[in-house]
């Protein structure tokens, strides 16, 4: 080590005094990469009578605060790539009750993280206050969302990835200060589990490569699983309709036949027909409420003679009114409320998807709709911790809250595993499984608040962070407020046309001729390019790369490509490039320097 307690260890530099700067440098040295300020909550260790020690072992660098602290990082690298590095840290503290490094984001774009509420593209855009990172429900709270990863790219071909055990909370350009940070702290929700007797841990890995594409397709191939399938194929090829937006719980047996019927009047196919909310006599009983249904297995006949696939939404909860509740003791509990909760249709309990026996009871439920009535698969919504009550306890212990998120998924996925014509909300360590992953709910509207700027951004972050399959919400959002404008409409619906699938609820012919034949134009324009699309989910299942791809993927370097948030790739061959700002008739394209891809512009209305 230097006189000015300044050390290189390979491509890093590591500067100690108050605190423990750490540079990465690029394999010439003649670039920062990413700077970071480690241990801000440890002694400082330019002080002498700290004790502090600094050594290297082979591949190792060891950081000592002797009764305080210690921090070790690894570095392993291929033998094959010389520009391929990976530091895997570790702080351990044996006194401080919070562990806190930061880095700076300037210089770089950033991608990863979660869906979130106000998706801009890439993430340094964002001003996110230090909060638990565990799968909320951003349309609740903005916080981070049902589908994330712990996982930071940088423009600059650098990655950060965070270990799922860590109890971590992230800070992201909180009040513009244009910095990363990431804590390590036992505050709720995070619990120590009682078998858990170590010192407070930070474990994270840096990977580098030459740029950002290599660093995420070396990330992935060592952090992520791959698909262990695709979902049905069938969902890719035909829309999915929803009874939700067009009728909200307004449903009835009726309602949905002149759904139907309608949907055929006007020569539109479909993947399957789903039923959402209200079907039930009360929430948490999983059978058609006879008063609104009252032949429910002869209407679901009747749609599958039509060409219908049926599937009805589920969610995990069962209200005070509900014959579930007395069902077993299968809810998550709370000796604050007594297990219950507040959701979004009232005060009811929480499946809790650690006890066997209430997942055995609930995908029995549903595998009754799916022998007795005819259902095909589910429409499964929720999952995310926000819905759990103070104080929440589960059958078994989580090592950690996103635990439950992660049971949640992989139980969905238990009823429906042979055809998978499922969907899910939330992913969390789960880009294994074979199924559609919804987008939240997305708002009627055309900014970044959850409007139509947002389609596109949700999608490629769904893409980086494993999740391939993405099912971008309603054509259109919710219509929480009345039908959406007719140009928002149309163009919502040429955006989607080329994505993984597209789902519909507001019909087109709630407008007018010409919206319903734009609509036919662009499933058209889908046919054409269905079978593509199949093909590149079947390729996800081995590379992991995403069907939908940020214009970077062709152009790594180009800062450009880099920036873009309203373009994309649909694989290496087609760049799409949809006019989403409102009163726009045309727009300009960029087009990624090096090969040039053939390219569509959607411009129908």
């Amino acid at each position: 080590m230097s006189a000015n307690n300044t050390l290189s260890f390979y491509t890093l530099t590591v500067c100690v005094g108050k605190n423990v700067s750490l540079t990465v440098h690029s394999p010439d040295y003649s670039r920062h990469l990413l700077v970071g300020t480690l241990g801000l909550t440890l002694p400082d260790a330019s002080l002498t009578n700290t004790g502090f020690q600094m050594q290297i072992v082979s591949h190792q660098l060891e950081l000592e605060w002797p009764g305080h602290g210690q921090l070790v990082i690894v570095h392993s690298t291929d033998v094959n790539i010389a520009s391929h590095h990976r530091y895997d840290i570790t702080w351990k503290a044996f006194r401080s009750k919070e562990l806190r490094d930061i880095f700076h984001l300037e210089g770089a774009h950033w991608y990863g993280a979660a869906q979130v509420k106000r998706q801009e593209w890439p993430i340094e855009k964002w001003r996110m206050p230090l909060t638990p990172f565990i799968a909320g429900d951003s349309m609740k709270d903005s916080r981070y969302g049902g589908v994330q990863e712990r996982y930071f790219l940088s423009s600059r071909g650098i990655a950060i990835f965070i270990s799922p055990k860590v109890p971590l909370w992230v800070a992201i350009n909180e009040k513009g200060d244009r910095l990363l940070k990431l804590v390590s702290k036992f505050q709720s929700p995070f619990r120590r589990a009682s078998t858990d007797h170590e010192p407070l841990c930070l474990q994270y890995s840096i990977f580098q490569t030459t740029d950002v594409l290599a660093t995420h397709q070396l990330v992935t191939g060592i952090m992520i699983d791959c698909p262990a399938d695709i979902p049905d194929e069938q969902m890719f090829r035909q829309p999915v309709w929803s009874t939700w937006a067009v009728y909200k719980r307004n449903i009835t047996q009726a309602t949905v036949m002149a759904f139907a019927m309608e949907i055929q009047k006007h020569g539109f196919e479909a993947a399957q027909l789903e039923i959402d909310d209200d079907w039930t006599p009360a929430y948490g009983d999983m059978r058609f409420d006879s008063a609104k249904f009252p032949d429910a297995k002869s209407m679901v006949a009747e749609l599958h003679r039509l060409g219908f696939r049926v599937t009805v939404w589920v969610h995990p909860f069962a209200s005070i009114r509900s014959n579930a509740l007395g069902s077993g003791d299968f809810w998550v509990s709370s000796p604050l409320t007594r297990g219950f909760t507040t959701w979004w249709n009232g005060i009811g309990k929480c499946l809790d998807v650690t006890n066997p026996s209430a997942i055995r009871w609930f995908q029995n439920s549903l595998r009754s709709l799916v022998n007795d009535v005819g259902v095909t698969s589910f429409k499964f919504d929720a999952g995310e911790l926000s819905w759990l009550p103070h104080g929440f306890t589960t059958h078994t212990e989580l090592v950690t809250p996103n635990d439950f998120t992660r049971a949640y998924a992989e139980m969905c996925f238990n009823v429906d595993r042979n055809l998978r014509a499922l969907e899910v909300r939330v992913g969390v360590r789960t880009q294994h499984l074979p199924v559609f992953v919804r987008l939240m709910d997305k708002e009627s509207r055309w900014d970044s608040d959850n409007g139509l700027a947002t389609l596109i951004p949700h999608v490629l972050t769904f893409g980086l962070l494993g999740y391939p399959f993405a099912l971008p919400d309603m054509v259109g959002g919710n219509a929480y407020h009345g039908l959406p404008d007719r140009e928002l409409y149309v163009r919502w619906l040429e955006a989607n046309a080329l994505m993984p699938a597209i789902q519909l609820s507001i019909p087109p012919w709630h407008y007018d001729n010409e919206v319903v034949e734009i609509t036919r134009k662009m499933l058209q324009l889908r046919q054409r390019y269905v079978d593509l699309i199949v093909q590149l989910a079947r390729d996800a299942t081995q590379s992991g790369s995403p069907i939908i791809r940020p214009l970077w993927w062709l152009a790594p370097n180009d800062e450009v490509a880099q920036n873009i948030d309203n373009e994309f790739l649909l694989g290496d061959g087609l760049l799409v490039a949809p006019v989403v700002a409102r009163g726009a008739t045309s727009r300009h394209v960029y087009f990624p320097p090096g090969r040039s891809p053939f390219y569509i512009v959607i411009l129908n209305f």
